[in-house]
């Protein structure tokens, strides 16, 4: 589900890097704003498909019951947030490209360090399991708004 976000990154690098370079800095601003849009409705769409195919899908890969029903679990809440996940990885691509791998590497890292792994244990020790999976989804929204702020003072 997330390969078609990864390579989406793979050819943001060169165009901005290109475009950066000969100071076409509105280039940039558009093609980080359609791979944005593409990475929400590439999320949404995911996530509709596995949200509706998940009871099905999931048995496929282990049919015990406490399995299948955490799978399907993690298949309804994570997905969702392959949209702000997927804004996360195109801004790092664009600040790598302009010069900024700090700000980029910064961004990840206070993704999963910073959010997830923190959240991931406060949901585990409270909540249960669904709460983890939830704590995956709550920061990369908040990674994925941090970095779309990021990539609109870039691009302004």
């Amino acid at each position: 589900a997330l390969i078609p976000l990864l390579a989406l990154t793979a050819g943001l690098g060169p165009v901005v890097g290109q475009n950066w370079g000969a100071q076409a800095h509105d280039r940039v601003d558009s093609a980080l704003r359609l791979a944005g849009r593409f990475s929400v409705a590439w999320g949404l769409f995911v996530a509709a498909v596995l949200a509706v195919a998940a009871p099905v899908i999931v048995p496929w890969f282990n049919d015990h019951p406490e399995t299948v029903a955490a799978a399907t679990a993690y298949v309804w809440i994570v997905p969702v947030s392959f949209t702000a996940y997927g804004v996360l990885i195109c801004v790092n691509a664009t600040l790598n490209a302009a010069g900024r791998p700090l700000v980029a590497t910064t961004l990840m890292f206070g993704r999963t360090f910073g959010l997830y792994v923190p959240l991931a244990w406060l949901g585990a020790t409270f909540v249960g399991l669904h709460a983890v999976f939830a704590a995956g989804a709550v920061a990369s929204f908040l990674a994925g708004f941090a970095a779309w702020r990021s990539g609109r003072r870039l691009a302004a």
